[in-house]
């Protein structure tokens, strides 16, 4: 039986696989999913997200423009945009530059169902929280936040009551020193989605409402070597998404290929929240609190104190094999 799930993206190449991992499961049901500023505009990822919907057939989704900018510090720096640009392409979707007009396109196949399926361009961010509310029991919703935490923090700050209706929070961010010696990827000491907004997810994952809901995954997870992705397996890929010959295989295999432009191996992080939320066994988890630093060179560190009555469950390992079967058969499925 499937789950409703919304998808919380900042689309980005991994985001957009990450989607497309999602859509092809059996266990979810994508409801909604909600663009945050992050490795694009929230305006330039929902067309990223509505490219990736159309090439799936699945235009009934509706995408709301959330967050355009973190909650209290500023935009990212130049120097910051074109170390994302150089991982995900001026548009967030490697090569491919989007049309506008698939908004149109959009409108045309929308769901008229009237609750969470509801014509995207109906409504704001605040306004899909309200449908959510309003519309959904507790704990029948599960969001899985692949960007930047400002669209879930605004949505607490706005309606606490919106917790109750989680059933789980998945978040791909961070690093905290347990599965490796990993760094930031963004700075030495920051993750890109926790530096982009330190105050969102501090909010987020200090929420005690929110205990028992939330797992993370970190970068010490998602960047391990046995998580790594390199031309041979998307080669192997590629033999059997060429047979295909359709819109979702040309984006994915334009996708995988961007990576390999400035990498010999790579990493798709936001797959391992899919993974995290439809696998958990595949997982060790910790218990424990996260702290983030604010401001400074520290600016969006993570650190993981270990504590079995803690906010959150923080992934240590992941079974790398079984991630890479899992993304695999995922993205060959038609």
């Amino acid at each position: 039986m499937s789950r409703k799930v919304i998808l919380d993206v900042d689309p980005g190449i991994d985001d957009a696989i990450a989607i497309v991992t999602a859509l092809k499961s059996d266990e979810i049901e994508v409801a909604g999913i909600a663009t945050v500023y992050g490795n694009v505009t929230p305006q330039v990822g929902m067309l990223n997200t509505l490219r990736v919907l159309k090439s799936m057939g699945r235009m009934d989704i509706p995408v709301i423009v959330g967050a355009k900018r973190p909650l209290k510090k500023g935009l990212l720096s130049s120097k910051i945009k074109e170390t994302k640009e150089k991982g995900h392409g001026k548009w967030g979707l490697g090569n491919l530059h989007v049309d506008p007009s698939i908004i149109n396109d959009s409108l045309k196949r929308g769901s008229n169902k009237g609750t969470l399926a509801a014509d995207f361009s109906c409504k704001n961010f605040l306004g899909f929280i309200d449908e959510i509310v309003k519309y959904c029991n507790d704990d029948e919703i599960s969001i899985i936040a692949t960007g930047p935490l400002t669209n879930i923090a605004r949505a607490i700050l706005y309606r606490p009551e919106f917790i109750h209706k989680i059933d789980q929070l998945l978040i791909m961010g961070g690093a905290y020193g347990l599965g490796s010696h990993i760094r930031g990827n963004i700075t030495n000491f920051a993750e890109f989605n926790f530096y982009c907004d330190p105050e969102a997810a501090r909010l987020v994952l200090t929420s005690p409402t929110l205990n028992s809901k939330t797992k993370v995954v970190g970068l010490d997870v998602t960047q391990h070597p046995k998580c790594g992705l390199d031309r041979a397996f998307v080669n192997k890929a590629r033999h059997r998404i060429n047979a295909a010959k359709s819109p979702a295989s040309e984006l994915i295999l334009s996708l995988l290929d961007f990576k390999l432009v400035y990498n010999t191996i790579f990493h798709l992080h936001d797959v391992l929240a899919v993974l995290l939320y439809e696998r958990p066994l595949f997982f060790s988890l910790k218990s424990g609190n996260i702290e983030i630093t604010l401001r400074g060179k520290l600016r969006g560190h993570s650190e993981f104190i270990h504590n079995e009555l803690g906010n959150v469950k923080v992934a240590a390992i992941v079974n790398g094999n079984r991630f890479r079967n899992f993304l695999y058969s995922r993205l060959i499925s038609y």
